[in-house]
C-alpha cells in the first residue's frame, strides 16, 4: 500500500516539508505522525537527561521498557551527500542509547533525506542491528523521510478504518434512531426500476416490478457496485430503512444535510461524508493541523476500495443546498463514479421528479482525457400503504397496550381501517407511515376525531411534548430540565416550545437571488433573539428534551452550538405556522411547495 500513497498530490507537500525540516525542527514535526500509532508518545526536553541518552521521543506505559524511542536527525546535507559525518551523529546517537541502561520494544531512527545512498544506510542498519543483538531492543529501524511518510498513511488508513467501522455501528452521529420493532412492518408496497445513465444524461429506465416487499433487500442486495436511489414522499419512512440497514450491514449514516454548497468534487464530498476533524477529534489542536493532511487521500481512499465492509447511506439529498441546486444530482452522480462501496441515496419523491431535467445536460462531466463511463441505478420507490398494511399497524398497537379504555379507542380505529371507511374522517393521510402513527397516538389519547395534516401534526406535537413532560423520570430523577424557567407550568413550557420551534424553522430560511432555501441547521442565537420569551436560555437542556429540536453533534468552543429538527417534516410544518401567525416575516419571494402544502392545510 505504501507506495501507492506517493502516487497522491497530498504527498510531495508533506515530503518536501519533512526535508525542510532540520535539526530540531523535524523532531517537533515528527511527534504528531507518531503519536497515530503511539498515542502516548512525548518529546523529550532538549538537552536534558533523556536527550543525553539519544531519546528525542519516547512512549511507554508507565513501566519499563518504553514502547518506544525515538531518535530524530534533521541533516543539512543533501540526499546524495550523506556521509562519514552523518553516519559518525547516527552511531554517536544509538551508542547513548545502548550504554543508557533503558530497553525499549522499538526504537527507530528517522531522518529528513532519502534512503539512495546505500552506504549510509547498511552502516546505520548494522549498528542498529547491534542495538538487537545486544538484547536492548526487540526491533530498531531506521526511516527516512519516504519511510517515515508512508508509515504515517499507512497507520492514517489503519485509523481511519477502525473510527468507520466504530461510527458504522452506531450511525455517523452515533445517535441513530431507535426502532420500535413492534410496530416495524418490513414488507411494503414499492415500486423498482433500473436507470441506466452515462455522465450526460438518463439512456432509459427499465422497470423491473411493484409489489408488497422488504425495501431493504433492495438496498444492500447485489449487486454491490449499483448505486441505490430510495425515493418516497414525505413520512413514507426512507430514512427507517437506512436504519434498519444498521442490523445487517456495517452502514455510514450521512445526512445530506450536512454537506456543503462549496462541495466541488469527489474528494470534497469524501471529507464532507468522513470529517477530518471528527476523525481526529482525539487529537490535541497543534497535531490535528498537520494530520488532516495525512487524514484527506486516506478518506477519499477508503471510499475507493472495493474491500471495504461499507454501505455509504447518504440521507435527504433534498435536504442539501448542493444537491437541490440546478444539476446537482447529476453532479453527484458524476462525482461518485470512482467510489467503491456500495451507496444508497435517499429523496423525496418531488423532488427525484422535478430533477430529471438534471439528466438532460452534462453537469459535473468527466474532463479531458478521462474515460466514458455508463452505469445502472436501481431506484426504489416507496409508494402509500394499503388498507391492509393500517389494520396490522394498528393490530400491533393495541396487542402492546393494557390500558382498556386506549384499547377501546384504537379498536374504534381498528374497525374503521377493517371497513375502508376511514377517509371520511382523514383523508388518504394514514397511507403515511409517519402521519399513522401520529394518528395512532393521538386516537390512544383523544379517540377518533376528524382531523387534517396541519391539525394532525399540531395534535400530535402537542401531545408529544406533554408527554414528555408528564413523564420526568425517563431522563432525571429530579424531573426533565425547563425551556426557560422552574417555575414554568405544564402549559407555558408547551408554549415556549412551539414558539422555539417556530424560531428556530424561521432560522433556517435562506433567501438569495429571489429564491428561499430550507437549511439544515440555525444556531441557539437564531432562536434566543427571535423572541424575547426565549432570550433567557443559556442551558439549551430543557429546549431539547421539551421540543422536536436536537444539538447538532457535539458543541466544541467557541463555535455556537447549532440545532436541527428531528425530521424534515417538523421544520416545514412549524415555518408554515410561523409565517401563518406572523404574516409580516414572510419573505416577498415564491415558498417551497412543502412548506405552501402546509400553509394550505391551515387556512382549510
Amino acid at each position: 500500500m505504501a507506495s501507492s500513497w506517493r502516487r497522491k498530490s497530498d504527498y510531495f507537500p508533506l515530503a518536501a516539508k519533512v526535508f525542510a525540516a532540520e535539526e530540531r525542527d523535524l523532531e517537533r514535526l515528527v511527534l504528531p505522525m507518531l503519536r497515530l500509532s503511539w498515542p502516548n508518545a512525548v518529546g523529550s526536553p532538549a538537552r536534558l537527561s533523556f536527550d543525553s541518552k539519544g531519546i528525542d521521543h519516547f512512549a511507554w506505559s508507565g513501566s519499563p521498557p518504553f514502547d518506544l524511542v525515538v531518535q530524530c536527525k534533521g541533516f543539512r546535507a543533501g540526499d546524495l551527500e550523506l556521509g562519514k559525518s552523518q553516519i559518525a551523529q547516527c552511531f554517536d546517537s544509538i551508542k547513548k542509547f545502548r550504554e543508557s541502561g533503558y530497553n525499549a520494544d522499538t526504537y527507530l531512527l528517522i531522518h529528513n533525506r532519502d534512503g539512495r545512498n546505500a552506504d549510509f544506510r547498511s552502516a546505520v542498519q548494522g549498528e542498529l542491528d547491534g542495538l538487537v543483538a545486544a538484547g536492548v531492543v526487540n526491533r530498531a529501524e531506521l526511516w527516512d523521510r519516504h519511510t517515515l511518510l508512508d508509515r504515517t498513511f499507512d497507520a492514517m488508513a489503519d485509523f481511519v478504518d477502525s473510527w468507520v467501522a466504530s461510527r458504522a455501528a452506531t450511525g455517523s452521529d452515533g445517535s441513530a434512531d431507535t426502532l420500535d420493532e413492534a410496530e416495524l412492518l418490513t414488507k411494503v408496497p414499492l415500486r423498482t426500476s433500473v436507470l441506466k445513465l452515462d455522465q450526460h444524461r438518463l439512456i432509459a429506465e427499465e422497470h423491473i416490478g411493484t409489489g408488497i416487499e422488504d425495501p431493504l433487500e433492495h438496498i444492500v442486495g447485489e449487486p454491490a457496485r449499483q448505486l441505490r436511489v430510495l425515493i418516497g414522499e414525505a413520512g413514507f419512512g426512507k430514512t427507517t430503512v437506512c436504519f434498519r440497514a444498521f442490523g445487517t450491514a456495517k452502514v455510514l449514516y450521512v445526512p445530506a444535510a450536512r454537506i456543503s454548497k462549496e462541495t466541488r468534487a469527489a474528494k470534497d464530498l469524501a471529507e464532507q461524508c468522513i470529517d477530518p476533524d471528527d476523525v481526529l477529534a482525539q487529537f490535541e489542536d497543534s497535531d490535528r493541523k498537520l494530520l488532516r493532511r495525512f487524514a484527506r487521500p486516506v478518506i477519499e481512499n477508503v471510499l475507493k476500495q472495493t474491500d471495504t465492509p461499507l454501505v455509504l447511506v447518504i440521507d435527504g439529498i433534498d435536504e442539501s443546498v448542493f444537491f437541490t441546486r440546478r444539476g446537482g444530482i447529476q453532479h453527484l452522480f458524476n462525482m461518485l463514479r470512482d467510489v467503491a462501496v456500495p451507496v444508497v441515496l435517499t429523496a423525496r419523491t418531488e423532488l427525484w421528479r422535478s430533477k430529471q431535467s438534471d439528466f438532460a445536460s452534462s453537469f459535473g462531466a468527466t474532463g479531458r482525457g478521462e474515460r466514458w463511463f455508463r452505469r445502472d441505478v436501481r431506484l426504489i420507490e416507496l409508494l402509500p400503504w394499503e388498507d391492509a398494511l393500517l389494520v396490522e399497524l394498528t393490530r400491533r398497537r393495541m396487542d402492546a397496550i393494557a390500558d382498556q379504555p386506549t384499547r377501546e379507542r384504537l379498536g374504534d380505529l381498528l374497525q374503521l381501517f377493517s371497513s375502508g371507511d376511514y377517509a371520511s374522517v382523514y383523508g388518504d393521510i394514514p397511507r403515511r407511515p409517519l402521519f399513522l402513527r401520529f394518528i395512532l397516538d393521538t386516537v390512544a389519547d383523544q379517540g377518533i376525531h376528524k382531523v387534517g395534516r396541519a391539525e394532525l401534526f399540531e395534535e400530535w406535537a402537542r401531545l408529544k411534548v406533554t408527554r414528555d413532560l408528564t413523564n420526568p423520570l425517563r431522563w432525571s430523577s429530579k424531573g426533565r430540565a425547563p425551556i426557560v424557567s422552574s417555575v414554568e407550568g405544564l402549559d407555558a413550557t408547551i408554549e415556549l416550545a412551539f414558539v422555539a420551534m417556530e424560531c428556530a424553522a424561521a432560522g433556517m430560511v435562506d433567501v438569495k437571488d429571489g429564491t428561499i432555501t430550507l437549511l439544515a441547521s440555525c444556531s441557539l442565537g437564531d432562536i434566543t433573539g427571535c423572541d424575547p420569551r426565549l432570550a433567557s436560555i443559556v442551558d439549551p437542556t430543557g429546549l431539547f428534551l421539551n421540543s422536536l429540536l436536537l444539538p447538532v453533534g457535539a458543541r466544541s468552543a467557541p463555535a455556537p452550538l447549532r440545532i436541527r429538527f428531528a425530521h424534515r417534516a417538523f421544520q416545514e410544518f412549524f415555518l408554515a405556522r410561523h409565517y401563518s401567525q406572523q404574516p409580516g416575516r414572510r419573505p416577498a419571494v415564491p415558498l417551497p411547495d412543502s412548506v405552501l402544502m402546509w400553509l394550505d392545510d391551515a387556512t382549510q
